[in-house]
């Protein structure tokens, strides 16, 4: 094992012994999973993973596994890791909008669909450096995001507040003297609002799916080139410019075999191709992006003879002839607005079309066909203008999300969560209503364009409602015309003609409900807008931020 060495260990050694010890963990978990399954072979076998945690490969060790769940502690986590000191303030009592979303959605995908939450944070932690206090509604707003994803269960750590030992200062539903705490009514309020809505089935399958690799992330450990480069980072940076529109995700293996059914696939940063994946990315029809760094090693930790991105000229004639690492704080722009190239940069040969190039002629997109390569890391503008692009050339709809509101569709309901510091304006989306009672009839929550459907404000205050589209103009979505802060609503419709909703929204005071604002919404094609009580449970009293939506 690669230990007390003159110098560092060679990358092929020390990934060696990562993917032996990565291996004895999924050995471990077998022998468990087959005693248990020996003795009750009719009850599922689950185990709880962690936020950010990358030292094993969660694949494998899932593969004895019926349901992977994980510990979800969005302050705790967010507390200790590597977001910039702005965001860190910014969203210290909320959590970060998409840190929650992508640990859903990869352990859905490492539990082969079937997700929980074995722990949710409740309330103060005890182990980070600092452990803030949340903001009223939030426990609310992340069980309802873990259910929009697809868990099957939340389950929070803990119940009671423990008044002695280690952990007596971690938060629970009740406190130290049994009474309720307040995440305690709000875990009672989502089980209410969960028995109302009948939401069930699973997570919709999504539009876009993004390859996340445990070994690419071992490898850039081992071999960073250039400081504080990461697989996960450059990944959740993906997923977060995809998920500012409304796009479904799916995270998958690197072991994936077909990309079908997508319209657009990323796989950022991963470090070597294997067979399988070869073969998906030469049958797959839709829209790729690849890089950067990705195919810049064999699995033996080589430089590849063909060099990097180690794909045939056929599929993208492209080479990486020389890498560029500098001081993240130094950036070069790029051309034609929309930002910068920083961290990375990778000097490329090719007859492939440059789609962008920064400002000192270097390319950073490059495609042929409908496969790209991006050949540099960027800022958080630059993300998003290649995100926007690949968009745009897949014609993936979208919705025009307010900034710190996401979505996501399950059972043919869309639900909205806001991680803003203050109420958020919907805009009605124009599509044809399929009706059924209780929710959406298509899987999609409203596919099929035709007839308008608007939702008409009569009164309200705090809560807004736009007439303006929400989708882009080829598919529209089923949109719901509300939105209060740190609440998700329901999208569904109603068999019955004319049916008005009142939905009762909270002031940001604490208000009775009796002086909220009250808003109707008229039905329109013989179809009702129903939903669940949206609760304006917080306003915060930072003013607006620059961090980025």
């Amino acid at each position: 094992m690669p230990n007390l060495l003159v110098c560092e260990a060679a990358p092929a050694h020390d990934l060696d012994f990562r993917r032996y010890a990565s291996d004895r963990v999924a050995a471990f978990n077998k022998v468990q999973y087959d005693i248990l399954k020996t003795k009750r072979p009719d009850l599922p076998v689950i185990h709880n993973f962690m936020g950010r945690y990358t030292e094993f490969d969660h694949y494998d060790v899932a593969e004895t596994l019926d349901v992977a769940s994980w510990d979800a502690y969005p302050l705790g986590h967010l507390a200790q890791s590597d977001e910039p000191e702005d965001v860190k303030r910014h969203y210290m009592r909320r959590g970060e909008p998409d840190y929650q979303a992508f640990h859903h959605d990869l352990y859905r995908a490492v539990g082969h669909g079937r997700m929980w939450i074995m722990e949710q944070q409740p309330g103060p932690v005890n182990w980070a450096n600092f452990n803030p206090d949340p903001l009223p509604g939030m426990a609310r707003l992340w069980a309802r995001e873990a259910f929009a994803h697809g868990a099957e269960v939340v389950s929070y750590f803990r119940w009671r507040q423990a008044p002695f030992a280690q952990e007596q200062m971690h938060a629970g539903l009740l406190r130290p003297d049994s009474e309720p705490a307040p995440a305690y009514h709000e875990a009672s309020q989502v089980a209410q609002e969960l028995r109302q809505t009948g939401i069930a089935g699973t997570a919709a399958k999504g539009r876009v799916a993004i390859v996340f690799d445990y070994q690419s992330e071992w490898a850039r450990q081992i071999q960073p080139r250039a400081k504080g480069f990461s697989h996960s980072a450059h990944v959740r940076a993906v997923y977060a410019a995809f998920r500012k529109h409304g796009v479904d995700i799916d995270i998958l293996p690197p072991s994936t075999k077909s990309f079908a059914g997508y319209d657009i696939v990323a796989i950022p940063a991963l470090f070597a191709r294997n067979d399988a994946l070869r073969e998906a990315i030469a049958d797959f029809e839709g829209h790729l992006l690849l890089g950067p760094r990705s195919g810049s090693k064999t699995q033996n930790f080589a430089i590849p003879l063909g060099l990097a991105p180690d794909l045939p000229s056929n599929l993208l004639d492209a080479k990486v002839l020389r890498i560029d690492s500098v001081d993240p704080t130094l950036e070069v722009e790029v051309r034609g607005g929309g930002g910068a190239v920083r961290h990375w940069r990778e000097r490329i040969e090719t007859r492939a079309e440059v789609e962008i190039e920064d400002a000192e002629g270097w390319p950073v997109l490059i495609a042929r066909g409908k496969l790209h390569y991006l050949a540099a890391s960027g800022n958080k503008a630059l993300t998003q203008r290649i995100i926007d692009y690949l968009i745009a050339e897949a014609d993936v709809p979208t919705l025009l999300l307010p900034a710190g509101v996401r979505s996501r569709v399950r059972d043919g309901f869309r639900i909205y969560v806001n991680y803003g510091s203050g109420a958020a304006t919907l805009n009605p989306a124009a599509d044809r209503i399929w009706l059924r009672a209780g929710h959406c009839r298509n899987a999609g929550c409203g596919r099929h364009r035709g007839a308008t459907r608007q939702g008409r404000v009569i009164l309200g205050t705090a809560v807004r409602i736009s007439n303006r589209p929400a989708v882009s103009s080829q598919r529209s979505q089923c949109t719901p015309p509300v939105r209060s802060a740190a609440a998700s609503i329901y999208c569904a419709t109603a068999h019955v003609a004319g049916t008005l909703m009142r939905l009762i929204t909270r002031s940001c005071s604490g208000q009775s409900s009796a002086n909220a604002a009250a808003l109707l919404i008229t039905a329109i094609e013989n179809s009702g807008v129903v939903a669940t009580q949206a609760m304006l449970s917080h306003r915060a009293s930072a003013s607006p931020s620059s961090i980025p939506s």
